[in-house]
């Protein structure tokens, strides 16, 4: 199990995470802090996390796999107080201080637009912000101490952890307090630099790929983020920003 006391020891936070809710196993830590916050039991800062979330929610309708006992689904309540058009940077701030965090496990990751976190061109994280007013629940899933064995044949080949990168466990308790201490250095008072800490960890900076909308599909070269954290993709006659979709390296 998760021991909330020794994430709390590793935080260096004034607010994140100085309240945790910990469930052996749930359904979805993104809808258990929305319920918790609506019967007045929690507080921006406030996590949840669990250790076997059975129906974890990833962009797009789409599902996110967490092993049992294994990996850190987490969700985090915040109360930014950024213009509306900025809260798409939640997101990537988000994907920085995973991607920070995991450096310090001896994890060299990658970024790739708006809420993936790779290895070696697979997934190791995933992120989910779900806006309601001014609050914003956050939702970060990393795979820690899978085997491969562990994901389901179906993800195997596009999955990766900690443990397959590094060859060791770890303490998942502590990188879920570098994140959350990575995170809180970025928000508070609008932060500048988050686009160009996530550019720094870019996966596809100036590469071809191919942005899907819908039905709609688009292929240029990505060029960076607007100021508000939109993908600029120039397709031969100048960058177009595009704030929702997916992006496929290559001509995918």
């Amino acid at each position: 199990m998760l021991f909330t006391q020794l994430i709390q020891a590793n935080l260096t936070t004034r607010q994140l995470g100085r309240e945790i809710t910990y469930y052996p196993h749930t359904d979805s830590t993104n809808d258990d802090l929305w319920e918790l916050l609506g019967d007045g039991e929690a507080e921006t800062g406030h996590i949840v996390l669990t250790d076997h979330q059975r129906e974890g929610k990833g962009r797009q309708g789409r599902s996110w796999y967490e092993s049992a006992g294994l990996g850190l689904p987490f969700s985090v309540l915040l109360e930014p107080g950024w213009p509306d058009e900025q809260l798409g940077l939640v997101s990537l701030a988000a994907g920085v201080a995973v991607g920070e965090a995991l450096l310090d496990f001896d994890v060299e990751s990658s970024l790739k637009w708006p809420n993936d976190v790779l290895c070696k061109g697979k997934k190791i994280a995933g992120i989910l912000a779900e806006h309601r007013a001014d609050k914003v629940v956050l939702g970060i899933g990393v795979n820690v101490n899978e085997q491969l064995t562990d994901f389901p044949d179906e993800l195997q080949a596009g999955a990766t952890s900690v443990l397959l990168v590094t060859g060791g466990t770890i303490q998942r308790e502590r990188l879920l307090a570098d994140i959350i201490n990575g995170l809180e250095s970025m928000l508070g008072p609008f932060s500048k630099d988050i686009g160009a800490r996530w550019m720094a960890l870019c996966a596809h900076v100036d590469q071809a790929v191919t942005f899907h909308s819908g039905s709609a599909a688009v292929e240029g070269i990505f060029e960076g983020l607007d100021d508000t954290g939109h993908a600029l993709i120039n397709s031969g006659n100048g960058a177009v920003a595009f704030s929702a979709g997916d992006i496929a390296l290559g001509d995918g």
